[in-house]
């Protein structure tokens, strides 16, 4: 049974979970009955902080790309919270996507050496939190195919689904190339970020590029930041290229900005941009100190992690079970209200555009007010716009700057003739105005 303290917490920061949903993959198993979706979604509000990332022995790993290779495997772990005072039986299951996320043709005796069927039996119990949970970690079965994937996490007693993640496994084929540019429209010189990319394909098999190659690029890791398939300015295929240099377009990003940030490490003094903590029995409220629009305002440097967040706590020896639950407030401070809707983004909300992450306006006060239940640690954070205003940047809290730096990955997605899915055989990761040291 759940205590009161769970109940309560959940009551409180209980994310809206969307209604739509697409078939699964034929994977066999029950899971299969279920709706499930093949993106990084949370589909029970007693998940919380869901990570997928490369099991190198790096710290800094957590803000790298949930990727491996067929050539040089990395495992990659899974880590996440059920928000209970018991533990649960979970079980994982992993599908094969095409370049859209939609399922492939291919069936799991094709792409793992296991029954598609994993339990996760690596479980610890929190310490002396106010909010009791429990961690799990799950290392990811190596997989015999590259591509894209979605690994689904479901509760054995209920069947259902419980959270969706998605991670890549790249073959290395294709040669890549890319670089930034200022944009080419004057406007937007100062703001945007003009990507052009080369995909040498001679080693693949191709005999018709438009329909076996899919090119795609992807920003900052946000799936809500990638493009569609792109169409090439330029084939040469005497030397079996394709040039994508367009003057406008998909590949003209807008800039962005550097990501905002707090610390939540300690809860006994104030971090950095927290402006008071409030501690009660059953829960520990930090108010961060009020934000300020900087749509408008000169670019100004410093380093972030993309919008990625690390688990720490100062208490305690093991920070995955001894790192509490707060209730966080986010204020950003508006004379008037933006036309449309703002939300917290970053990968503390996933980049979702839900209930729980929209902020309210208050008309008295001036400003935008929202709230998040977060475990304890350090965050990155910006605020988004989902504007009603034909042409009106999502940017507009945050400021679009030519300077800013932005990790691009160009995906390379190939599919023989008569193929049953497209399988990834390029990856380039190109870091633009990159700090010193990454």
């Amino acid at each position: 049974m759940l205590s009161t303290t769970v109940k309560w917490v959940i009551i409180g920061a209980t994310c809206l979970l969307a209604a739509a949903c697409v078939p699964a993959t034929p994977g066999g198993g029950s899971t299969q009955q279920q709706a499930i979706r093949y993106q990084d979604f949370v589909y029970d509000p007693y998940i919380r902080t869901v990570m997928l990332y490369p099991a190198n022995g790096n710290p800094q790993s957590i803000a790298e790309p949930a990727l491996t290779t067929t050539t040089n495997p990395t495992p990659l772990l899974l880590e996440f919270d059920e928000l209970s005072e018991n533990t649960a039986r979970f079980y994982a299951k992993i599908f094969h996507c095409n370049a859209n996320w939609q399922p492939s043709r291919f069936f799991p005796n094709d792409y793992l050496n296991q029954f598609n069927e994993f339990p996760i039996t690596d479980f610890s119990i929190s310490g002396r939190t106010r909010v009791p949970y429990v961690h799990y970690r799950f290392r990811v079965p190596p997989v015999k195919l590259p591509g894209n994937y979605v690994l689904v996490v479901y509760n054995e007693y209920t069947r259902a689904p419980v959270l969706s993640a998605r991670f890549l496994v790249a073959q290395p084929v294709a040669a890549i190339r890319a670089e930034m540019r200022p944009s080419a429209a004057v406007a937007k010189s100062r703001s945007n970020q003009l990507l052009q990319v080369a995909v040498n394909y001679q080693e693949l098999d191709v005999t018709d590029p438009n329909l076996q190659l899919k090119v795609v690029v992807r920003r900052n890791q946000r799936w809500d930041q990638t493009t569609q398939p792109l169409a090439p300015t330029y084939m040469n295929n005497a030397d079996q290229t394709l040039l994508f240099e367009p003057l406008e377009g998909p590949l003209d990003f807008e800039g962005g900005n550097e990501y905002r940030f707090f610390d939540l490490r300690g809860l006994n003094a104030e971090g950095a941009n927290v402006e008071r903590v409030e501690t009660a029995p059953n829960q520990t409220s930090v108010f961060l100190r009020p934000d300020q629009i900087r749509g408008g305002k000169p670019y100004v440097r410093w380093q972030d992690i993309n919008g990625h967040y690390f688990i720490e706590a100062f208490q305690g020896g093991a920070a995955q079970t001894d790192a509490d639950y707060v209730n966080v407030q986010f204020t950003l401070e508006a004379p008037t209200p933006f036309q449309g809707d703002l939300f917290i983004t970053g990968h503390l909300t996933q980049f979702q555009l839900t209930k729980s992450c929209l902020m309210q306006y208050d008309a008295g006060q001036k400003k935008y007010i929202g709230n998040l239940l977060l475990k304890q640690g350090r965050y990155e954070y910006q605020y988004w716009l989902r504007s009603n205003v034909a042409g009106q940047s999502p940017w507009a809290a945050e400021g679009n700057h030519l300077a800013t730096e932005n990790q691009y990955e160009v995906l390379v997605y190939y599919r023989a003739l008569n193929g049953r899915g497209d399988l990834l055989m390029g990856y380039y990761d190109l870091k633009v105005n990159p700090f010193q040291g990454r």
